[in-house]
């Protein structure tokens, strides 16, 4: 979430989350060549480059597609939850980190409005957040696991998220975000599963098996 003095409409109130299980999380969205390996097509609007994160995919087909990739991969992969991804985003910054990005950070961490020619741009050109992961904001936004719910201030453990609700949550800004405003890891957007729009992609987690569980679990602010 956002300290009080920060907030926007769109974004939850400060608690406390805790993720019990370590996880991986894609360096880079899911690129157009991804795509195209595990399902034979591209629906993208942005073609011409394999590196461009693949969008016009649906929640449905995002999902769908990472359980094709889990099949060949041997190990479970999924969309991040919106703990999860809010995690990554923020990792070892400091709750201000919240505020909103400025202008001359905003051209070198993220391809929005002003800076994106009004399309897709290869992944990992702009420079990564405090994890090592790029484009986390703009580029495209993400589709994540959760339904659209609302935050409350209590202290949570590895929450799902609402049990059922009608659109997904979808995280990060697109090249078409006109506002830097947008670019916190706690602002929050949503559309229907079924939906399929240029701006949005997704990026995968990997869980990782209980024999592989050897990372510090991350305590912190959401």
């Amino acid at each position: 979430g956002t300290p009080r003095q920060y907030r926007q409409p769109q974004e939850g109130m400060l608690h406390d989350v805790r993720l019990a299980r370590s996880f991986y999380i894609g360096k880079y969205e899911i690129t157009q060549g991804q795509w195209r390996a595990v399902s034979g097509d591209n629906p993208s609007f942005f073609k011409g480059d394999d590196r461009r994160p693949v969008e016009r995919v649906s929640w449905e087909q995002a999902r769908s597609f990472l359980d094709v990739a889990s099949d060949f991969a041997g190990l479970r992969l999924r969309l991040p939850t919106e703990a999860e991804w809010e995690c990554a985003c923020r990792y070892n910054e400091p709750v201000p980190m919240a505020i909103a990005l400025t202008a001359a950070s905003g051209n070198n961490a993220a391809w929005y409005g002003k800076n994106s020619g009004n399309k897709t741009h290869a992944v990992g050109k702009k420079m990564p957040n405090a994890s090592g992961l790029y484009d986390m904001f703009g580029n495209v936004a993400e589709w994540c696991q959760d339904y659209l719910g609302e935050f409350t201030e209590d202290a949570s453990q590895d929450p799902p998220g609402p049990t059922s609700g009608e659109r997904r949550v979808v995280r990060g800004g697109a090249w078409d975000t006109g506002d830097l405003s947008v670019f916190t890891p706690a602002y929050r957007d949503a559309s229907y599963p079924m939906a399929k729009f240029n701006s949005i992609g997704f990026r995968a987690v990997l869980d990782i098996p209980e024999e592989w569980q050897q990372v510090p679990t991350f305590q912190g602010n959401k």
